[in-house]
């Protein structure tokens, strides 16, 4: 576990499996191998020990949770789907599941309605979750759908992804200037987007000189 915080994926992967020599039915470590196996972009691998660790013990949101981000990027979104649904299931307060499930519906069914409730699920579980308060921010400010479209509440929650990120991510400075165009606030919209571009080209700037 120390060696995956610390990026050393190849290693933590080495000691997990001479846990399982030890203890073949630990669906902890399973679990956290295919995690490992998932950042060294061995899906195949990583999707084999979720199963495991769901066969031994299938109460664990997290379990199918994980086993669905694998197979989302294994291009197989309905089984992806059905496990995050599982994981409802045992825990229906499990966020993350909430949140992979809105992404399903969003970026893989095109369903703006389902990911909108989904992603609402996971504000009322963690009112302070800036990723989350952007992308709902996003869809309530660009919907083709009028009445999905809400420039005031895409505002406040812009706005509250914006404090918590430190007013330093591009990405989010852009989803509060769509907020503002929305609401009809255009030069406030002008100056946050001038802001978010300013950073962006910080950002570049700053990798180029890596």
């Amino acid at each position: 576990i120390a060696l995956a915080r610390t990026g050393r994926f190849n290693e933590a992967i080495a000691e997990y499996q001479k846990a399982l020599e030890i203890n073949p039915v630990f669906a902890e470590v399973h679990n956290n191998l295919g995690v490992a196996m998932g950042r060294t972009r061995k899906f195949d691998d990583a999707i084999a020990h979720y199963r495991k660790a769901i066969e031994i013990n299938p109460e664990m949101a997290e379990f199918h949770t994980n086993l669905g981000v694998a197979l989302v990027w294994k291009g197989k979104p309905e089984e992806a789907i059905a496990q995050f649904e599982q994981a409802l299931k045992v825990n229906p307060a499990f966020v993350e599941a909430h949140h992979c499930l809105g992404d399903a519906h969003y970026y893989l069914r095109g369903n703006s309605t389902a990911a909108l409730a989904e992603w609402r699920e996971v504000l009322r579980l963690r009112p302070y979750y800036p990723a989350v308060l952007n992308k709902v921010a996003w869809l309530l400010a660009t919907s083709r759908d009028a009445n999905t479209r809400n420039g005031a509440e895409a505002v406040e929650l812009a706005r509250r992804a914006a404090r918590l990120s430190g007013e330093r991510e591009p990405e989010i400075l852009g989803t509060l200037a769509a907020a503002y165009a929305e609401a009809g606030k255009f030069p406030e919209a002008v100056q946050t987007s001038r802001r978010a571009l300013a950073l962006a080209e910080a950002e570049e700037e700053d990798a180029l000189r890596q």
